[in-house]
């Protein structure tokens, strides 16, 4: 089981690997001020700091910093300018992306596993600093390490914008794209008289809504090796919240709700309860709302299709809950059992886009819970586990 569960995995990271290969629509500015428009291949934020693949009809070719002085990709509309750096002391032909382009610029790299940020006002390119220093105490024999944040950013940012902005805005200022973006923008509205930014990136995450329907034959079975099991096919409905990263097109956390409702009826061998039978019956009756905590890797993405991997957990609050075990021939005696149970999910779909703002998803998962149902003495413990389908739409709330 271990070795399959390997096996997938590398399947999809291999397909990962050739989602990086996927190219958009795109353009590019040569040196000679030349726009040439084609496509553009969709790289992590690492590689696009240092190179630009860009692909027509005369072939596809690679281009520097010092090759190009700007790209663009028009479907996830990022704008991106070369220039030459300093980092670590030396000097770096890299892509910055754009995050405010007007009177100011703002502009955001990730380089070497390092996010910098740069402003650029009158031709200056001032880079934008917040350099971390530890300091040791020694206190009763313990070694504590504390990091501090140097914040030379906020020194840097009331020099450039020159009073327009307030000291409190920018010394209460964080140091990430929305603060830094927010900040400029403030900037430009307090010394234009009109709308003077061309550009400015989005910060707001992307948000889908995704309702679904699943088919789930779920097992009823021991958690040790006690024969016996009763299965049950359910058909459950749900909804879900898809929250993206703003620093990745690839990951972003779901969660929401889900009713399902179960009657559990099998016979069981072995001593189920402590009785001299060798069969017992087992019913089990429940409703349940299910809360899941899903993360979802694209591995494959285009503007068509998504092919995904989600693990995650679910919170199961069981409503009206009730068992009964008894013997043949003997009447069931019902009674309640605990109200809560955490399982585990892994899911791999497909997302098929039919316009920009809605497509349909096909969501096969193994779900598993974790801690074993306890009826204290009466029962063995009893784990619940489904292969299911599930079918729904998703939709981005614009």
């Amino acid at each position: 089981m271990t070795r399959k569960v390997i096996y997938i995995l590398l399947f999809f990271v291999s397909l990962h690997s050739s989602a990086q290969l996927e190219y958009l629509e795109g353009f590019i500015i040569t040196n000679d001020k030349d726009t040439l428009r084609g496509q553009i291949l969709n790289q992590t934020n690492i590689a696009l700091a240092k190179s630009c693949q860009f692909k027509n009809e005369e072939g596809v070719k690679t281009y520097s910093p010092s090759e190009i002085t700007e790209f663009g990709i028009v479907s996830t509309n990022r704008l991106f300018k070369s220039f030459e750096v300093t980092i670590d002391s030396l000097n770096q032909s890299v892509f910055l992306e754009y995050l405010v382009d007007g009177i100011a610029d703002l502009f955001y790299m990730h380089y070497e596993n390092k996010e910098y940020y740069y402003l650029l006002k009158s031709e200056q390119l001032m880079p934008l600093l917040n350099p971390q220093k530890e300091v040791q105490t020694n206190s009763s024999g313990s070694v504590k390490t504390h990091v501090f944040s140097k914040e030379l950013y906020k020194g840097t940012l009331n020099y450039a914008f020159d009073n327009q902005v307030s000291s409190v805005e920018i010394n209460s200022a964080k140091f990430n794209p929305k603060s830094l973006i927010k900040l400029t923008s403030m900037y430009h509205s307090a010394v234009c008289d009109w709308e003077c930014t061309v550009f400015r990136k989005e910060t707001k995450r992307p948000v889908s809504i995704l309702p679904y329907v699943s088919i789930a034959p779920t097992k009823l079975h021991f958690a040790s090796q006690q024969s016996g099991k009763a299965q049950e096919l359910n058909i459950n409905a749900g909804v879900l919240f898809k929250i993206g990263s703003y620093k990745s097109n690839f990951i972003s956390l779901l969660s929401g709700l889900e009713y399902r409702s179960t009657d559990f009826k099998g016979n069981f061998t072995g001593k189920v309860r402590f009785s001299s039978s060798n069969t017992d019956s087992v019913t089990i009756l429940q409703n349940i709302i299910t809360i899941p905590v899903i993360l979802r890797w694209e591995v494959l993405k285009n503007n068509r299709f998504q092919v995904y991997i989600s693990p995650g957990l679910t919170n199961q609050f069981i409503i009206n809950g009730t068992y009964a075990i008894y013997e043949e021939y003997y009447a069931p005696e019902y009674r309640n059992y605990r109200r809560f149970q955490l399982g585990v999910v892994l899911s791999a779909g497909v997302t098929y886009w039919l316009t920009n703002d809605w497509g349909i998803t096909l969501n096969p998962y193994y779900e598993k819970t974790l801690i074993p149902m306890n009826f204290g003495s009466y029962f063995d413990r009893l784990r619940f586990t489904t292969v299911g389908i599930q079918a729904g739409l998703e939709i981005r709330l614009r």
